[in-house]
């Protein structure tokens, strides 16, 4: 199947026309003459511009339509959608998770172990937590539990401890 424009033998009809980027002459139906605007036989000869990625700094190349309209500022759909913040814990930038609320660790940590380094400190663990109920809680068969940092579970039923 043929590709429009042709650039082999004319046939009766057609119209010449010259191709700005490698000047070769290259023939046009009539039915393309008012459609076809470019002044190129083929993309390939397209002229391209050279471009570096304000994100990752990437070097790669536009158009001459993304170039008149002051476009082709990123390499990649990835690269201008997503925004890279630091992480307050190891600063390291990251993508944040789009889709969690503002809040969320995976919104404002690079991952679970900053999240845990960042919480630590400001949640203090045990007896020195405001929301401390004794280290004693029924669990969902009824059994008691208690905190046993001893342990290797860190907990242990009550009905053992005491025996």
């Amino acid at each position: 199947m043929a590709v429009y424009p042709y650039p082999y033998h004319p046939r009766p009809g057609r119209t010449p026309r010259k191709c700005a980027g490698c000047h070769r002459t290259f023939w046009l139906p009539p039915s393309l003459l008012k459609r076809w605007k470019s002044s190129y036989c083929r993309k390939r000869c397209w002229p391209r511009f050279k471009r570096r990625c304000e994100r990752c700094a990437k070097v790669f190349y536009v158009g001459p339509a993304v170039n008149r309209r002051g476009f082709g500022r990123y390499c990649s759909h990835q690269c201008r959608l997503l925004p890279r913040i630091p992480c307050p814990v190891c600063q390291r930038k990251f993508v944040p998770f789009r889709r969690s609320n503002q809040k969320s660790p995976r919104k404002r940590f690079c991952s679970w172990l900053c999240s845990q380094k960042w919480m630590v400190p400001r949640w203090p663990t045990g007896k020195r937590n405001h929301a401390w109920k004794g280290g004693r809680w029924i669990n969902k068969r009824g059994y008691i539990v208690l905190r046993a940092p001893h342990t290797k579970g860190g907990v242990i039923f009550e009905h053992r401890a005491i025996m």
